[in-house]
């Protein structure tokens, strides 16, 4: 069964390609991406709820037509207040880059 094994190495490879290629094409799109969120704030400028993952994914999608998953999207400490903050998207095991999300108060 050593020809099934081939077809299916090679299919993985193919796959791994356009794994690749489809990495390329989101960190090029996304690559010095600045990704602006709205939120509710206090006066201090401390938000009501930190920022989530889904909420990332969907500014993403909207800036760039990408859509991630929210376990792609890698925050090391929760985004609780306005201003700037370095989210790292994870796309495979060697695959990571950062994006650089804003956090501006919600105008009313």
């Amino acid at each position: 069964n050593l020809e099934f094994a081939q077809k299916l190495q090679e299919k993985r490879q193919q796959q791994a390609q356009v794994n690749n290629e489809l990495a390329e094409s989101i960190i090029t799109a996304l690559a010095d991406a600045h990704i602006v969120i709205s939120q509710t704030t206090t006066d201090e400028g401390t938000l009501y709820a930190s920022i989530s993952n889904l909420q990332i994914v969907e500014a993403v999608e909207t800036f760039s037509g990408f859509k991630l998953e929210e376990e792609q999207i890698s925050v090391e400490n929760q985004v609780k207040e306005i201003g700037l903050h370095t989210i790292k998207v994870v796309l495979g095991p060697d695959t990571n880059f950062d994006i650089t999300l804003e956090v501006v108060p919600e105008t009313k």
